[in-house]
């Protein structure tokens, strides 16, 4: 890369209006998105120091990119469009959206000083033309720049064109005023950050083939196995004998599906159903004449909950059902198989019914990857969400076990390939806190979580169950990521001595992860300060984290306390409060994830 202060004066702000395809029903397509048929980019518009000039089309080829800087506001969605028309790209990235996001996380700010979203028009809050509030009413509607009178589209592009520019000026004043004598170091990382969010655009626009037939087999043998689930459930209600016919014809074959019924069988109540009674008299006339006439009745019967509990604590939600499981195993032949039928509908929705929503004409899912939608600036999958599908399965009675990402195909002359870091966030750890023993651990090939499960159980490790092991895992993670032995302990359903023996083995034999974790809620107290909040000017409590990449757990965190924009760093808002439009509530404890992801998030 050549010099930064060169790139940044080498910049051409870059924005593209588009036709927008209509979405079938039923589907959660993208109408303006590069994979609608229907949508393309009908107007390229570029601007430097006040010049502009716009390109249609059939002109798209001739944009002089090469060597530039591009400045542009989520400029994914772009480039995925005008790729089509551009033969790979030599130049470097900068994303005002994403810069905003990097050097502010998701606590951001307008020009003006008040909390706000990532949009541009939120983060500039300038008064746009009539006509372009107008023609951005006829967007959200479905209707493209192709419906628009050209003059109009000309003058909507340049308000964003502008409006980009005068975004991007600002953030290198601040930057500039934030960082000092670190400015250039900190731009060219966050360009670099910013020139790689093109890859996952061309992820995007490249997309995933989806085979249809895969599909509705894997949604043929899910709900095969409802049925029978739902069967089975149904013959040992009726083998309990707890139950009379009233209550059996009330539930129906489909109460599964109802919480309140749910709810009546495990806490108890009464329920209503109709009866039809002789009043004593006959029809006289008609079809019927001479039949007894019947009255409907309305009356009540009470179920005897199989747990009894009060009248509000009521829940039927999984998580419940899985504790209730625990502590009623005489109750096992309900929980099991209600909760089978829970996870089962939930693989149909979610991976079934939400990939087939989002196939697009060319049999691909185009998924959005998100670089500015987490805290810790790790990436984020949407429409659909395609993140830890490669761990889902679901077993069959019959043992079969399917995949749900096994609905992806390629051609016939490529494989998938499977590639993922292992232990990064331990790695980083142990960088930012120069633990030794952690080090010493990694580069060994020590099995962690193996070692403190025997120790937790009284057990050599090679006795070790591998339910035991994932226990000991998921601790560890839980611990890392800031969670208290009470938090931990209510999430797994474990007993809280157990967890706090845990910890205190893991800082006993880790003990600057235990220094670093110390220091980082120090800081939060050391650098503190207090800003009003938008909505009523309440002194809000917030701190800055420093970054893995400047703190290794022994110095001194002063002298990093400057270095935001950027490195893994992020703003934090204690308070429960309402902060444009969104509540936070950032405890203190849960900071020594932070700087730990985004670092990660870094080098991912």
């Amino acid at each position: 890369m050549e010099s930064v202060s060169t790139l940044l004066d080498n910049y051409l702000v870059i924005d593209i209006e588009t036709s927008i395809g209509k979405v079938p029903t039923g589907t959660k397509l993208f109408g303006a998105d590069c994979a609608h048929p229907d949508a393309t980019p009908l107007l390229v518009g570029t601007l430097k120091e006040s010049t502009t000039k716009f390109y249609r089309r059939e002109e798209i080829y001739h944009l002089p990119l090469e060597g530039k800087l591009i400045v542009g506001h989520n400029f994914a969605f772009d480039w995925s469009h005008l790729r089509s028309y551009l033969y790979g790209y030599d130049f470097f990235l900068w994303d005002t959206m994403l810069a905003e996001y990097l050097m502010m996380s998701q606590y951001t700010r307008d020009l003006h000083g008040a909390s706000t979203s990532l949009s541009l028009d939120s983060l500039v809050n300038a008064k746009s033309s009539p006509n372009s509030q107008y023609i951005s009413e006829m967007f959200k509607h479905g209707y493209g720049i192709d419906y628009i009178h050209p003059t109009l589209a000309i003058e909507y592009l340049t308000d964003d064109l502008e409006f980009t520019e005068l975004l991007f000026r600002n953030q290198l004043e601040s930057l500039r005023t934030t960082c000092g004598d670190t400015f250039c170091t900190t731009a060219r990382y966050m360009i670099n950050q910013m020139t790689a969010s093109l890859t996952t655009a061309e992820m995007h626009r490249e997309g995933l083939m989806v085979s249809r037939k895969k599909l509705e087999d894997m949604r043929h043998r899910y709900q095969e196995e409802i049925d029978k689930t739902k069967e089975e459930l149904n013959a040992a209600m009726r083998d309990t004998k707890r139950y009379n016919d009233i209550a059996l014809d009330w539930l129906g074959e489909n109460w599964m599906n109802s919480p309140s019924k749910v709810s009546t069988l495990l806490y108890g109540g009464d329920f209503t159903y109709d009866v039809y009674v002789p009043t004593g008299t006959h029809y006289k006339t008609g079809a019927r004449k001479g039949e007894p006439k019947h009255k409907r009745e309305q009356r009540s019967q009470p179920i005897m909950g199989m747990i009894g509990g009060s009248s509000t604590d009521r829940t039927t939600g999984a998580a419940e059902l899985k504790k209730l499981s625990k502590r009623f195993p005489e109750f096992d032949w309900f929980f099991k198989p209600l909760l089978k039928l829970r996870n089962l509908n939930k693989s149909i929705s979610t991976y079934i019914d939400g990939i087939e929503a989002h196939i697009y004409p060319d049999g691909k899912i185009h998924g959005n990857y998100s670089h500015s939608r987490t805290a810790t600036k790790r990436l984020a999958s949407s429409r659909p969400n395609l993140q830890n599908l490669s761990n889902v399965s679901d077993t069959l009675s019959d043992g079969t076990i399917i995949f749900p990402k096994d609905v992806f195909v390629t051609d016939k002359n490529y494989q998938y390939a499977e590639i993922d870091y292992s232990s990064l966030e331990v790695r980083v750890l142990a960088l930012a806190s120069n633990d030794a023993n952690l080090i010493q651990y990694i580069n060994n090939g020590v099995d962690m979580h193996r070692m403190f499960a025997s120790r937790l159980y009284n057990k050599s490790e090679d006795d070790v169950t591998d339910n035991e092991r994932k226990l000991a895992k998921a601790f560890s993670f839980q611990l890392q990521y800031g969670a208290s032995a009470k938090g931990i302990a209510k999430q797994w359903d474990q007993p809280l001595d157990l967890v706090q023996r845990f910890i205190d083995e893991y800082y006993e034999e880790f003990p600057a992860v235990k220094h670093y974790h110390e220091k980082l809620l120090e800081n939060l107290d050391r650098f503190a300060g207090h800003r009003g909040d938008v909505a009523d000017n309440t002194p809000v409590r917030y701190s800055v984290l420093p970054s893995v990449w400047a703190f290794n757990g022994q110095r001194d965190l002063a002298s990093t306390h400057r270095h935001i924009g950027g490195f893994g760093m992020v703003e934090t808002v204690w308070d429960n409060k309402y902060r444009g439009g969104k509540q936070t509530n950032f405890k203190p404890t849960t900071a020594k994830n932070y700087p730990i992801q985004g670092a990660a998030a870094d080098i991912m």
